[in-house]
C-alpha cells in the first residue's frame, strides 16, 4: 500500500479528541499557538506533520526515524532516496518533506541537525537553522500542526540542556502562518522535564494544565538499529 492509497480523514477529528492527548505531560499557549508537552511515542502523534531527525543520506537506519520507516513502510525509505538520487545529499540543516506511508500524519519533514561538537562547529545556528526551516516548511505546505522531537539529541550528541532551549526558541521565533499547534514530543522523562521548564519560564507562556509525571502511563517504544550501516540517525 502506497502513500497515495493510505488515506486518512484527518478533517473528521473532533477537536475535543486533539486536545486529550496520551502523554501530555503540559498544554498551553502562546499568542494563540497552542503548545504541547507530550511524552509518548511520537510515531503514534495524530498531527498534521512530524518531524523526523534525519542524516544527510536519508537513510532511516536507526533511532527515530528507523523506528519511523517501521511504522510507515518501504515507501517512505524510497521516496528519500529518489530524491538524494536526483539531488543529492542535505546539508546540515536542510529539510525535506515527503509523504508519510501508514503513519498517522500529512507529511513526515526529515531535518538534519548538527553533530555536536563541544560547540566548535556552529552547532547552535545550525540547530536552530534546521528547525526554522521546519517550521518554514510545515507552513508552506498549509500544515496546521506539528510534533518536534529533540533533534541532534542522541546519537548526534547534542546536550539536551542546550538543545532544548534553542529549539523551542526556533519554534516560537517563527512568523507561523498556518501552524496553530507545536507539539514537543520524546519519550525521555529528562528530556520532557527540560521542555516544560523552558516553556515555563517564558513570560508571554499561558499554562492551562499539567500533570505529574506519576500521573502518566507510557507504552516502551522499540528503537530500531542497524548495526551493518556506517551512518546512524539522530
Amino acid at each position: 500500500m502506497d502513500a497515495q492509497t493510505h488515506k486518512i480523514d484527518f478533517d473528521d477529528i473532533a477537536s475535543s479528541a486533539r486536545s486529550q492527548v496520551k502523554g501530555c505531560r503540559l498544554s498551553g499557549d502562546i499568542n494563540n499557538l497552542k503548545i504541547l508537552v507530550v511524552c509518548d511515542d511520537m510515531t503514534e502523534q495524530m498531527v498534521d506533520c512530524i518531524i523526523n531527525a534525519s542524516n544527510n543520506s536519508l537513510q532511516h537506519m536507526g533511532g527515530l526515524a528507523a523506528d519511523l520507516l517501521t511504522k510507515a513502510g518501504p515507501i517512505l525509505q524510497e521516496e528519500c532516496t529518489n530524491h538524494i538520487k536526483k539531488h543529492g545529499p542535505l546539508k546540515t540543516g536542510d529539510v525535506f518533506a515527503s509523504n508519510p506511508g501508514k503513519l498517522k500524519c500529512k507529511k513526515v519533514i526529515h531535518a538534519v541537525g548538527p553533530r555536536y561538537d563541544g560547540g566548535r562547529r556552529n552547532e547552535e545556528s545550525l540547530l536552530q537553522k534546521a528547525i526554522l526551516n521546519t517550521m518554514k516548511e510545515a507552513n508552506q505546505l498549509m500544515m496546521k500542526s506539528i510534533a518536534v522531537p529533540a533533534i541532534s539529541s542522541s546519537i548526534f550528541g547534542y546536550p539536551v540542556k542546550k538543545s532544548v532551549p534553542l529549539i523551542v526558541d526556533a519554534c516560537l521565533s517563527f512568523a507561523h502562518k498556518s501552524l496553530t499547534e507545536i507539539r514537543f514530543v520524546d519519550i525521555n522523562m529528562q528530556t520532557i522535564d527540560l521542555f516544560i521548564e523552558t516553556l515555563k519560564s517564558l513570560p508571554n507562556f499561558k499554562l492551562k494544565s499539567e500533570l505529574a509525571p506519576k500521573d502518566i502511563l507510557i507504552a516502551p517504544m522499540q528503537i530500531k538499529s542497524n548495526e551493518n550501516k556506517s551512518t546512524p540517525e539522530v
